[in-house]
């Protein structure tokens, strides 16, 4: 098979500097637009519009904090509890998590129960 008459070392030198000259480009470029960036957004001046929408902002949350913190009874007799009262009485009605007599595989008291020959370190279906 015969090579192709492109292939010269000529060519594969300038093939490789090229691309490494291109790499460099790409990351000067990067590194300019970076600080260009960076130096518009320091010499920037606060606008003062948007430190009354961030007022208005806070002021909102704190109503909405405020309404998400009230009891409200409804026209139809319902009472709409807050939040934080609801998620406590859900999770005090959650079922606790039952105490496994099974060691962990791997442990200290896993080789001991295996030793003794007690049935607790084979692992058994929960019921």
């Amino acid at each position: 098979m015969e090579t192709p008459t492109g292939d010269t070392p000529i060519n594969r030198f300038f093939s490789f500097w090229g691309a490494i000259c291109t790499f460099l480009v790409f990351g000067v470029l990067v590194l300019l637009f970076v600080a260009f960036e960076t130096t518009l957004l320091r010499t920037s001046a606060p606008n003062p519009d948007d430190v009354r929408r961030t007022e208005l902002d806070t002021a909102s949350l704190q109503e909405q904090a405020t309404l998400a913190n009230t009891w409200k009874k409804n026209d139809d007799g319902t009472i709409e509890v807050p939040a934080s009262v609801a998620v406590k009485a859900m999770s005090d009605k959650l079922p606790k998590a039952a105490v496994s007599n099974v060691p962990v595989p791997g442990t200290k008291a896993a080789e001991e129960a295996a030793a003794a020959g007690t049935d607790e370190a084979a692992p058994t279906e929960n019921p």
